[in-house]
């Protein structure tokens, strides 16, 4: 299983007694897998593939998956290879990761997603555009993640720096704020 990128958030989720996990399914092919671990009959469901690296000829590993489960209890997963559009996967049944399929997509030429879920159930992903911009921006869906804003740029990056490749933010469960750094 590779699980690389440490600024892909979060690969796990906790909802009503299951953790549910994502991943690369097998180094050089970087599909996207979700498992389901049971924590009252200590058992484990899948892998199941999500989704298929539409650049896995490349060998592009970029593509590493985020996951959230909405209000609505169904399972997401968010990926995009260097330069394209995030793909929104999403499981077929709520509390399910059986069958998927895709909602959508949305962004232009991002990397890195990291999802986070307001108090409010409003979705937020923050994400580094890939190529020479390099800027952090920021979407938001209120609807459980069908659809989604126009990115909002946080930080606009117009320089060579690549400090922001790898920028890791916090949502402050007390206040609902975002803290990048």
């Amino acid at each position: 299983r590779v699980c690389w990128y440490d600024n892909i958030y979060p690969r796990g989720w906790h909802n009503d007694g299951i953790t549910y996990v994502t991943y690369h399914c097998e180094p050089g092919q970087y599909d996207r897998c979700v498992m389901a671990y049971n924590h009252a009959t200590r058992t484990w469901s899948g892998p199941v593939k999500a989704a298929v690296n539409p650049d896995s000829d490349k060998g592009d590993s970029h593509g590493n998956p985020a996951l959230m489960v909405t209000d609505d209890d169904y399972v997401h997963i968010v990926h995009a290879e260097h330069v394209s559009n995030y793909n929104n996967e999403k499981a077929s049944a709520a509390n399910s990761i059986a069958c998927w399929s895709t909602q959508g997509t949305f962004g232009t030429g991002h990397t890195y997603p990291q999802l986070f879920k307001r108090s409010n159930g409003d979705v937020i992903t923050l994400t580094r555009q890939t190529g020479s911009e390099k800027d952090l921006v920021m979407y938001t869906s209120t609807d459980d993640m069908a659809t989604w804003s126009s990115g909002t740029i946080l930080v606009d990056a117009q320089s060579d720096d690549d400090s922001l490749i790898y920028s890791y933010a916090e949502l402050d469960v007390a206040n609902d704020k975002l803290h990048v750094f």
